[in-house]
This record gives structure tokens, C-alpha cells and sequence, in this order.
């Protein structure tokens, strides 16, 4: 008869979660680098990462659950995509993989909501729980790597020998003594800095971590103003996240070709091959329709027209001017008209 802790990970699997592993809420190794990385201003604009209360909570897992014995941790695969890297031009927008099928928010958390009701039907065991689905201040990289999923790569991902970095993470906090599985120690990054050199921005930073400042993901998702200048150029592939440092690793090559995923997270076919010109004409009301199950929603109207404008900007696509001008001299946000303008500096070669 299977032990708990084999049953648990079974179950998860057949559900999706191919990774899967159970740790304990001791506070997290790698606290004291996280607080550091704060105090140099590396989380950009991301306020809430300092808060004390949310510092707090990342340093006692238990604060999120007081009665927690036990902490599971489960990785759900995406399907990757074969984009254009910055040395290859795009004829269309391109979006991050991870938020080309539906928002994850919605679809893990009823898949664990599955998974306790179906373990605790077959073992009769009852106790409290909750889980994480990028929705709390958890070190779940950290967690991870206890539970034994990976290591954590210079890219700053958790990478895993099968499924490399295209997966999902979520935390399952158990009010259940459960046999926790052993840490990662090990480092196949070996003498590779491929993330590192490919980082159009120079994002990536030689100690595992990201500068935000400079990532074109928090740039185009989490910024809430202007894209900087001098990083504007480089908004060449994507106007929603970045996969260059996961694209360029060598963990995730085995993943485009031979590649198990949930088909829950197919790429949506409306995703591919975006109309600029469609996407740049987007209503508040059409936007939020186009895209409310969506994580794309995360950027609001606002951020993502502005995104599409650089990228238009970036294109060489003359015949975008006649669109951007109704842009710059129609559109009400002040922030979308800025980037219309550069745009059209740009593609009349002002700039």
C-alpha cells in the first residue's frame, strides 16, 4: 500500500503536476540574499516586496498558515514557443509564453482544490490547508529547492533536468506531518552564462538574481509609467514578458521538441500572429473582453498599448505612422501618446 506522501505526489500527477515534491515551513535558506537584493532597489517598483509585512511573511512561512507541519510543492508544465531571439526580427507582437493560454490564477488553484478533496477521500484524512498560486509572499524558489524540484539557474529560475523552466509553481501549506524529500544540492548550470549574455538589457545579474530595473518582463507587465528611454530599443519581440534567458538555455532545448504539456495551456490561436494595427485600435471596454481570462489583463489597457507602441516604434513598419498619428493626436491617455510619439519619431528616423 502506497504511504501517504507516495499517494499525495500520484494523485498530483495524474492531475497535471509533474513536479512535485513536500518540504517543511522552517524559514527559508536564502532570506538574508533576498532582503539584500531589496536594499539595492533591484525590485524596481514592486513596493510590496518590502513591505514589512509581506517581509515578514517570507521569512516565516508559518505566518501564512499557523498550524502548517508540512508544505508541498508542485510544478505545472506550459508549452514553450520557438520566438524570434533579439537578433532576428518579428513581423508580429510577440507574447510570453506563459500567458498565451489562460491565466494560470484560474486554472491551478480548482486542480489543487481536486487534488486535496480526491487525497482525502481516499486516506480519510482531514486537516487545514491552503494553497499558493503566485498569491502570497512565499520564497517558493527557495521552497522548491527543498522540496527537490531543481536548482535555482542563473537566470534566477527554477530549472528542472525534464521540464528545464516552462512550468508553473504553487504551494500546497498542510496542517500534516508529512516525510519532507531532500534538498537540491546540486548545480547543472555548470560554466554556462548563455542567460546571461543573451539578456538584451543586461537584466540578468552574475549572482542568480534580476535586476527588475532593466527586465523586459517587469518593464512591460509590473511598470505602471513610461518605459525608459534607454531600454525602449530593446522592446524588439514581445510587448507582454520575455523568454530570452529561458529561450537560450540549454535545459529547455529538449523541451521544443519533445514536449509534455497540459493542453489546458495551448497556446490560444488568437495569441499567434497578433494584428498590430488591431491590437493598437484596442477600446478599454474591447480590451478587457479580448482578454479577461487572460494574464495579459495584468497590464491594463494602458500598459499594453504603450508596450505596442515601442514595438511599433521598433518594427520599421512605415505603414504603421497613419495609426500612430490617430494615436498621438486622438487617444485621452497621456501615457499611450508619449510612446505614439517616440514611435513615430522612430519610424521617421528622428531618433
Amino acid at each position: 500500500m502506497p504511504s501517504k506522501e507516495e499517494y499525495l505526489k500520484a494523485e498530483a500527477k495524474n492531475l497535471g503536476f509533474l513536479l512535485s515534491g513536500i518540504t517543511n515551513p522552517t524559514p527559508p535558506q536564502h532570506f538574508a540574499e533576498f532582503l539584500q537584493w531589496i536594499q539595492g532597489g533591484y525590485h524596481a517598483e514592486m513596493s510590496y516586496l518590502s513591505r514589512p509585512d509581506t517581509l515578514t511573511k517570507r521569512q516565516d512561512p508559518t505566518r501564512l498558515l499557523n498550524s502548517v507541519k508540512s508544505i508541498l510543492v508542485l510544478g505545472f508544465p506550459y508549452r514553450p514557443l520557438k520566438r524570434p531571439l533579439p537578433d532576428e526580427k518579428s513581423l508580429t507582437p510577440g507574447i510570453s509564453a506563459y500567458a498565451m493560454g489562460p491565466d494560470y490564477h484560474d486554472v491551478i488553484p480548482e486542480k489543487i482544490k481536486l487534488l486535496i478533496k480526491n487525497f482525502q477521500k481516499e486516506t480519510g484524512l482531514q486537516f487545514e490547508w491552503q494553497s499558493f498560486t503566485d498569491s502570497a509572499p512565499i520564497m517558493e524558489h527557495d521552497l522548491a529547492v527543498r522540496a527537490g524540484l531543481g536548482w535555482i539557474g542563473k537566470n534566477s529560475l527554477l530549472l528542472n533536468k525534464s521540464l528545464g523552466s516552462y512550468f508553473f509553481l504553487a504551494e500546497v501549506f498542510l496542517s500534516l506531518e508529512l516525510e519532507p524529500d531532500k534538498i537540491t544540492t546540486a548545480d547543472y548550470c555548470g560554466p554556462c552564462t548563455l542567460c546571461i549574455d543573451a539578456c538584451p538589457t543586461q537584466a540578468v545579474r552574475d549572482n542568480r538574481t534580476i535586476d527588475a530595473r532593466k527586465c523586459l518582463s517587469y518593464l512591460t507587465i509590473e511598470k505602471k509609467g513610461q518605459i525608459p528611454a534607454e531600454y525602449r530599443n530593446s522592446l524588439e519581440e514581445s510587448v507582454f514578458g520575455c523568454d530570452i534567458c529561458q529561450q537560450v538555455c540549454p535545459w529547455n532545448q529538449s523541451r521544443l521538441e519533445n514536449d509534455p504539456f497540459e493542453p489546458l495551456f495551448l497556446p490560444d490561436s488568437n495569441l499567434q500572429g497578433l494584428s498590430i494595427k488591431e491590437e493598437l485600435s484596442l477600446s478599454t471596454h474591447d480590451f478587457k473582453q479580448k482578454y479577461q481570462h487572460s494574464p495579459i489583463l495584468r497590464a491594463k489597457r494602458n500598459g499594453y498599448l504603450r508596450n505596442l507602441c515601442v514595438w511599433a516604434g521598433n518594427s520599421t513598419q512605415r505603414k504603421l505612422i497613419p495609426i500612430l498619428e490617430l494615436i498621438y493626436h486622438q487617444e485621452k491617455n497621456a501615457l499611450i501618446r508619449e510612446h505614439a510619439r517616440w514611435a513615430l519619431d522612430k519610424l521617421q528616423g528622428m531618433i
